[in-house]
């Protein structure tokens, strides 16, 4: 991750009504082409964040058993987006996202203390108005 940060020219910093003007009503989708155990074949991880602070995680195949709940919150803290809810359902992660020139947003890691503080850990260069829709392919409607 540290190679990659040192690598990338960041983006434009958002903060307060700026990131909540980001994320607020949109999901933002990450694919790949390797799945989180390490085998071949897409993922698909959609991150809505809803009016209100509601926080709701999709993932295509869903990897994990589903962890999602009602509880799981967003909020900004000027500078810094946090999430409650899957991997770690009773603790809050906080990123720094920027904007780049071509409006994917970074993901950089704010976590004060520890060795991963200010890594790039995610670009999302798809963003979609609304909840996340149905997987049409496997059937699959999100998990709240």
């Amino acid at each position: 991750m540290r190679a990659a940060t040192d690598a990338t020219a960041r983006g434009t910093d958002l903060i307060g009504d700026d990131l909540v003007a980001e994320v607020v009503g949109k999901t933002l989708v990450d694919r790949y082409d390797t799945r989180p155990d390490g085998e071949a074949g897409s993922y698909v991880m959609q991150r809505y964040f809803a009016d209100g602070g509601r926080f709701v995680i999709v993932d295509s195949p869903a990897f994990e058993s589903p962890m999602a709940s009602d509880r799981d919150r967003w909020r900004v803290e000027r500078e810094k987006l946090c999430i409650q809810g899957p991997p770690e359902p009773e603790s809050w992660k906080c990123y720094r996202l920027a904007r780049t020139s071509d409006g994917a947003l970074q993901w950089f890691i704010a976590d004060s203390g520890s060795p991963y503080d200010g890594l790039l850990t995610v670009v999302t260069r798809e963003i979609l108005e609304g909840p996340p829709p149905t997987n049409t392919r496997s059937g699959e409607t999100p998990r709240k």
